[in-house]
């Protein structure tokens, strides 16, 4: 069984998108690089793992309308923060419950929890008076720890994926000189980030805030790993900290926004991701090049996730 949790990035948001005003936007969820199932020889999770079990369920398949809940066990919603996984695991604790799904309650779950992008974005924007810095590295750490919790005890029989971020400046960067980016991203036409649209110590700012989360994620999973529970594991996947995205430009990021992953770039995040969960903790920190990823194989001496 495969279940995503998280934002905008995990529902697919614009992935297959044009540039308006002919720009038809969806959810792309089938083609999501944790959790997609369409049947078009994409690379995701669901099918590199369809190659060892044809018993696969709750990979999601097709589109959806921005802002949805979720579809099949995908239930990442755009905009979300790590304040909101609450209720996604509310709501897959009780998809959990539905007859579909609940003859699989003792079956093992691949979980791919990657949130956070929101959060850095209201760095940039000011704080509501009275009320916690939505981007405050000790409140997504909170959270995160609050949700795996509830995954281990609600859930159960689960490995989870904790998957680092990506930094918000390489996303400027590859905004830079492409008149129609820098006219999307600019504030008075569309604010999807505001630290993109920030001044270069700001957008620094965002970044350390980037490394605050992942050294948490990092720190979160060393920890579940010494509780040695045979029914929930936590595995910290870095691989995104090494996503050149500056250096490639507009070439994996949404025709929409240029700012969501698009739909080879989730070929790469999978390709990425996969070969993370079968590397050991000083592999999954090696660089690696887009133009020659090769694929890692479960084997004999290697057989499991890590």
């Amino acid at each position: 069984m495969v279940i995503a949790l998280g934002d905008s990035i995990t529902a697919g948001f614009g992935m297959l998108s044009g540039r308006p005003p002919v720009a038809s936007v969806w959810e792309y969820r089938g083609k999501v690089f944790s959790i997609g199932g369409d049947l078009d020889e994409a690379y995701t999770l669901p099918s590199f793992l369809s190659v060892y079990s044809s018993k696969l369920t709750g990979a999601s398949y097709g589109v959806s309308v921005p802002l949805a809940r979720g579809k099949q066990l995908n239930n990442a919603v755009s905009g979300a923060k790590a304040q909101d996984l609450d209720q996604q695991v509310t709501r897959l604790v009780r998809q959990l419950q539905k007859p579909e799904y609940h003859s699989h309650k003792n079956d093992w779950k691949l979980i791919t929890l990657f949130i956070g992008a929101n959060n850095v974005c209201m760095l940039c924007t000011p704080p509501i008076t009275g009320l916690p810095n939505i981007a405050d590295v000790d409140v997504f750490d909170q959270h995160v720890r609050l949700t795996l919790e509830r995954l281990r005890w609600e859930v159960g029989h689960a490995f989870v994926n904790l998957v680092a971020l990506f930094n918000v400046s390489s996303v400027y960067e590859a905004s830079r000189g492409n008149p129609y980016c820098e006219m999307v991203l600019d504030p008075s036409h569309m604010v999807i980030c505001s630290c993109l649209q920030a001044d270069d110590d700001q957008r620094l700012a965002a970044d350390l805030v980037v490394q605050g989360y992942n050294e948490r994620l990092a720190l979160i999973a060393q920890e579940y790993q010494t509780l040695h529970d045979p029914y929930f594991a936590v595995s910290y996947q870095p691989g995104f900290k090494s996503f050149p995205v500056g250096k490639y430009k507009q070439r994996y990021l949404s025709g929409f926004d240029c700012f969501h992953p698009n739909r080879c770039a989730n070929q790469v995040m999978a390709t990425v991701l996969w070969n993370n969960m079968f590397s050991n903790q000083v592999e999954k920190l090696q660089p690696y090049h887009l133009s020659n990823l090769t694929f890692i194989c479960p084997n004999a001496q290697r057989p499991y996730f890590q």
